[in-house]
């Protein structure tokens, strides 16, 4: 903003009215404009030197800003346990330090911002001097005339204001600059996950993992993880946190791309799809629902932007929507809040649900839905669940066990790998992992 509107007036005019300036004074005469601007060269390393101050500065101004930012975004969003655990000094403290870690480098930004004006009016004296003196010289030996001097003198006060303002438009440009660094950056990357040239529609089939790896960084994932997901069937996912569970529904939307192996819905790989057809195939519910500061109607209609009101009414009937609806002031006009700060976590879960049966694609991933749900929150979430997998090729990665009884598969992962398969009274009597953990669940119920 800094470099727009009247800065680049301000640029225009002055760079304007500083070409007109020295060519009048050098008109009148040149050695004395050599006289007055003798010392600008001496000042070239000086501000190049300040340039260079100002831009790093400005960037770590603008890198103590971000993490400002993130300070106070983690204090609004945690001040519940803030207080619950009376951190407000420690908070406060933390807090002060990030704002003067923020002041320093602003402040010294600004300083050589004022430096730069301020080396001008050191030269602009000196030539004022030097003119002062040699040109009084070559009027009292009638070499010039009182009046030639006075418009030349009247041309030198007048050249160095826009030379101040041009000189702090450059320190604004540098400060400026290591904002836009950060923009450009953005701008310039490149996405990792593409589209093929000639992408291959998807079918309604049977999900394949065969042999896949991926890794965070140095950090492996999923090692060999091979399965299949019938079409139209369900299919749990379960183990220990870490186990690749919430991997395997990144790797199947590109959210990520594994490092080996292949990932196909029948016979397409997923990779070779266009991105929107296959993120079109597929409907997400998580444990964290992403709802935006709208209405519960537009906040259903994301799963289909160009979806009729009767078909966003009868998708928030199946999903259980309606029942809390009717009972706020707006129906389902009434705005949720900033991230469904209005609704309750099984009233968000449902509006969620209520976006995918209006989605209605083919394939569904339901990642722990009802993991922070009461009970009687998750048996009206379930029966919305229930009625959303009709039909569909579901995933479902789950922590309560009992929740997924009647899956058409059971996989049990760890450390990335299967290593069992199953029905659930298939598992149960293998007196495997899977048992071990449901029997672990039942005792601790009990």
């Amino acid at each position: 903003q800094s470099l727009s509107g009247a800065v680049l007036i301000s640029l225009g005019r002055d760079s304007v009215t500083l070409i007109s300036l020295l060519a009048v004074m050098l008109w009148t005469d040149w050695q004395w404009t050599l006289l007055a601007l003798i010392g600008l060269p001496v000042l070239v390393l000086p501000l190049l030197a300040v340039q260079g101050f100002i831009r790093r500065t400005a960037i770590a101004a603008r890198e103590a800003a971000a993490r400002l930012s993130t300070r106070l975004d983690e204090i609004f969003h945690g001040v519940q346990t803030i207080k619950l655990n009376r951190l407000e000094d420690h908070e406060n403290r933390r807090f002060r330090d990030e704002i003067r870690s923020f002041l320093r480098p602003s402040i010294k930004a600004q300083i050589g911002v004022a430096a730069n004006p301020a080396m001008i009016d050191i030269i602009a004296a000196a030539g004022f001097v030097a003119v002062l003196y040699f040109g009084g010289q070559d009027i009292i030996s009638d070499e010039k005339s009182v009046g030639e001097f006075m418009k030349f003198f009247t041309a030198l006060g007048l050249l160095f204001e826009p030379l101040r303002r041009l000189s702090s438009i450059a320190g604004q440009v540098q400060a400026a600059g290591a904002s836009l660094e950060r923009i450009y950056a953005v701008f310039e990357a490149r996405p990792t996950i593409l589209t093929p040239a000639t992408p291959q529609p998807l079918p309604e089939a049977d999900i394949t993992f065969e042999d896949v790896h991926f890794a965070y960084g140095d950090t492996p994932v999923l090692r060999g993880l091979s399965f299949t997901a019938k079409a139209g069937q369900t299919t749990a996912l379960v183990g220990a946190s870490g186990a690749g569970k919430t991997t395997v529904f990144g790797a199947l939307t590109r959210l990520v791309d594994p490092q080996s192996g292949h990932i196909r819905i029948g016979d397409v790989p997923v990779d070779q799809a266009s991105l929107t057809a296959l993120r079109d195939t597929i409907a997400v519910v998580g444990q964290d629902t992403a709802l935006f500061d709208e209405s519960i109607a537009a906040n259903i209609r994301m799963g289909d932007l160009g979806a009729s009101d009767d078909a966003v009414q009868s998708a928030a009937r199946d999903a259980s929507v309606l029942e809390f609806a009717q009972s706020l002031p707006g129906g389902l006009d009434t705005a949720v809040g900033p991230r469904g700060s209005g609704l309750s976590g099984g009233q968000r879960q449902r509006v969620a649900i209520a976006r995918a049966m209006l989605k209605s694609a083919p394939v569904l991933l339901l990642d722990e839905p009802t993991s922070a749900l009461d009970a009687q929150s998750e048996k009206l979430v379930g029966a919305a669940l229930d009625r959303l997998a009709q039909g569909r090729t579901t995933l479902v990665i789950a922590h309560r066990l009992s929740t997924i009884r009647a899956a058409h598969k059971i996989i049990v992962m760890e450390a990335g790998r299967v290593i069992e398969e199953g029905t659930h009274d298939e598992l149960l009597a293998n007196s495997g992992t899977y048992a071990r953990l449901y029997e672990l669940q039942i005792s601790g119920k009990e």
